[in-house]
């Protein structure tokens, strides 16, 4: 039962003023705390959610986590609870917007202001990650500049429960769960998160402060996932000539495809980002687009190579050469013609069918479920198209259908279906692991056989 502001009282004390938010997982109201007499903001959780007791436990249990993080740019926890008809949150209410609302309206950002932003939010995740907690859905509109210009960020923890919610009612594959806009490229494959997670989705929410828009735009949340995963992002620059090269650097790196590549923690980020501000030079650096010249890049070989000449280095180097050439070829011959093929056509087919087969060509297959008039588990769509060369251990994103969005009668039972589901997917999941293990195994000794 949908709650309308003004005609309910949260655990008796907290009464609904007016609401200012709402999504896929809560709805948010303004409400007035009776008993403190101050403005705080409710997320209530909807209908489906709250009637799922598991993930009311766990969205309590990560509510608790949460409310222990006490830093001045993390939107501070105040409450819990739950009655029969809806379990929420009470939280510090934010008198501003969110940076999506003050780029969509004003537009980019000044640099400078965009680097003491983002410094905040990585002096907020620092905190979190030092108490175990990643956000894993950092975002611009989970980021508020207040009126009097402080930094918030909010949600922590209510990612984590959602991630988890995912992958014990997606069956036959790896459940994704993030904003798409923002979503790091191995959560776009389904796999283990850290804090560098963050630190990509930071530098998203950099990228839309500096130039208005994500650095990757697509028509649905699958093709922008698969971009994450598969393209790189533009320079700021590129889009805005106002962003110097440093922030270029900064972003491009908090950018990067593979986690070690990024900043390892907030705090490298953000004392790259104090340095900034302060008219320090940056660490990262950017290879520069302009190639140099054949002529002078010939004329620095001969140089180095006349400065470095050493006959019996030139032989050993020559012999190493001829031998790793001889065992390239030779692997080359039994593995590499062996090991690529292409990406089969899944669209319009049941996801077990593309299990089935992703097995045979021992790749990965993530999946995200969307509401549709297809029947449940046809695959939607696909990324990489069909045709695109793929090798073992790939992934390959699928869009699948879960159905037309369901009636309340519906909701109840597919609760006690998806708890069946679960447990026989969990099995399935053990045996699948254990094949996979010994496929990865034989794989190598195959391939390292003489």
């Amino acid at each position: 039962m949908a709650i309308d502001a003004g005609q309910r009282v949260f655990g008796g004390r907290y009464e609904a003023r007016r609401r200012v938010g709402s999504g896929g997982m809560a709805e948010v109201y303004l409400a007035h705390d009776q008993l403190l007499d101050r403005e705080v903001a409710v997320k209530a959780l909807n209908d489906q959610l709250a009637r799922d007791p598991q993930f009311v436990e766990r969205f309590r249990r990560e509510a608790r986590a949460a409310a222990r993080l006490s830093h001045p740019n993390i939107v501070a926890l105040h409450d819990y609870g739950a009655t029969e008809d809806a379990s929420y949150i009470v939280m510090e209410f934010i008198d501003g917007r969110t940076v999506g609302e003050l780029v969509e309206v004003q537009g980019p950002m000044p640099p400078v202001r965009v680097a003491g932003i983002a410094a905040d939010v990585a002096s907020a995740l620092e905190r979190a990650h030092r108490s175990g907690l990643v956000h894993r859905d950092v975002s611009a509109e989970n980021v508020m500049i207040s009126s009097t210009g402080e930094t918030k960020v909010t949600d922590f923890g209510i990612a984590r429960v959602m991630d988890e919610h995912d992958q014990q009612t997606t069956a036959g594959a790896v459940a994704v769960f993030g904003t798409a806009a923002y979503i790091s490229p191995e959560q776009a494959q389904g796999q283990s998160v850290d804090e560098r997670t963050d630190i990509y989705s930071l530098g998203v929410v950099m990228f839309e402060m500096l130039t208005g828009r994500p650095p990757f735009l697509a028509e649905n949340s699958l093709a922008l996932a698969s971009q994450h995963v598969l393209n790189d992002p533009p320079r700021p620059s590129t889009l805005n000539g106002a962003v110097p090269p440093q922030l270029d650097a900064i972003v491009l790196r908090a950018l990067a495809k593979r986690p070690e590549a990024r900043y390892q923690s907030p705090a490298e980020m953000r004392d790259e980002l104090g340095r900034f501000v302060a008219g320090k030079k940056v660490r990262s650096t950017l290879v520069l687009d302009e190639p140099v010249s054949p002529l002078e890049q010939t004329r620095e070989r001969v140089a180095t190579a006349r400065r470095n000449f050493n006959p019996m280095l030139v032989a050993l180097a020559l012999l190493a050469g001829l031998l790793a050439l001889a065992g390239v070829w030779l692997v080359a011959d039994r593995v590499t013609a062996e090991d690529v093929s292409t990406t089969p056509t899944f669209e319009g087919r049941f996801l077990r069918d593309a299990r089935r087969q992703g097995e045979e060509l021992k790749v990965r297959l993530a999946v995200q479920r969307s509401f549709s008039d297809e029947p449940v588990g046809m695959v939607l769509s696909q990324r990489p198209e069909p045709g695109t060369e793929i090798r073992p251990r790939d992934t390959i994103l699928l869009e699948v259908s879960k159905g037309p969005e369901p009636s309340l009668a519906e909701r109840i039972e597919d609760g006690f279906n998806n708890a069946v589901d679960g447990a026989r997917e969990g099995i399935d999941d053990a045996f699948q692991g254990a094949r996979d293990g010994l496929g990865q195994a034989w794989d190598e000794v195959t391939t390292t056989w003489p």
